[in-house]
């Protein structure tokens, strides 16, 4: 079993709660928050957490959080993040490359939906002769 932990415990961070839970591959070892409530601990006692948590899922906002948390993070676990701030996703990818490979972690960015499978599928209709187009207009 992977031990595991959710940093961001929104919409995307009870999804992936519900997959985790479901899953006989993973232990969900914690879900980090700045909200309190049941069944979370404070992202502030996440250091406590280092040598018990393999992977994390960051579940926090791509806009304002994501960048800062994931290069925190990744000094100390390997971590899954959805980042999707395309002006500056090529240079978020290169850090987090340097980062990964200087702490022997593992990070893999931009997974989810956008840019992930949306991109993919953009992708693939482009090679089929479509246009693509996307909730935000052309692709």
């Amino acid at each position: 079993m992977i031990k595991v932990g959710i940093v961001g415990y929104g919409n995307l961070g009870h999804a992936v709660e519900r997959v985790l839970r479901a899953s006989d591959q993973f232990e969900l070892v914690a879900i980090f928050s700045n909200r309190s409530g049941a069944g979370t601990v404070s992202f502030s006692k996440i250091e406590n957490f280092i040598g018990k948590i393999e992977l994390l899922f960051v579940c926090v906002g791509s806009q304002n959080n994501l960048e800062s948390v994931s290069t925190k993070l990744i000094e100390y676990f390997s971590i899954i993040e959805t980042y999707d701030n395309h002006a500056r996703l090529g240079e978020h990818v290169q850090k987090m490359d340097t980062l990964a490979k200087s702490n022997k972690k593992i990070a893999l960015c931009s997974f989810g939906w956008d840019p992930g499978l949306f991109s993919a599928m953009r992708g693939l209709f482009a090679a089929l002769g479509f246009s693509p187009v996307s909730f935000w207009g052309k692709g």
